[in-house]
């Protein structure tokens, strides 16, 4: 008898609930059609978006003839002619930054011997060509290897 009691509310408050989402369903589709129907009352023949009202602008007369002209970025032209004088003096910058930050004796804190490491890079390199991952990953990842080698102090337990 008390399940039945029980089951009995719950039906009607699942029923009230039901009853209050369809209300607000319907309202929000009075909402809708009454400003599809705004629209519509501006300019029938204007393509509706869904959701989206939109209205018809046409350009006066003396503007509809109007060809615009491309224009050409002549900063775009100088940085190429540029280019070709820099890029040496770029690379070379480029490479002496690269031995400045690059550790020494990365292993030396390390009881990594060198062909593990070897071993660990033919690894990345198997991995990230899986992933079909670009180059300059490869050096990232290589280098950030040679960088955690070169801060941390880590003995490895002969397997």
């Amino acid at each position: 008898m008390l399940y039945n009691e029980d089951t009995q509310q719950i039906n009607k408050s699942m029923l009230s609930s039901n009853n209050d989402l369809r209300r607000k369903m319907m309202n929000q589709e009075r909402v809708k059609r009454s400003l599809n129907q705004d629209v519509l009352e501006d300019k029938e023949n204007v393509p509706q978006h869904k959701g989206l009202p939109t209205k018809l602008y046409t350009l006066p007369q003396e503007l509809q003839n109007i060809t615009l002209k491309p224009k050409f970025d002549h900063t775009i032209q100088e940085n190429k002619n540029l280019q070709k004088f820099y890029t040496e003096e770029i690379f070379f910058y480029l490479k002496e930054q690269e031995k400045k930050s690059t550790p020494q004796e990365f292993l030396k804190n390390h009881s990594i011997p060198s062909n593990l490491r070897a071993k660990m890079i033919d690894w990345m390199v198997e991995v990230l060509c899986s992933y079909k991952c670009t180059d300059q990953t490869f050096f990232v990842a290589v280098r950030t290897l040679d960088f955690y080698f070169a801060k941390s102090e880590k003995h490895i337990r002969s397997v």
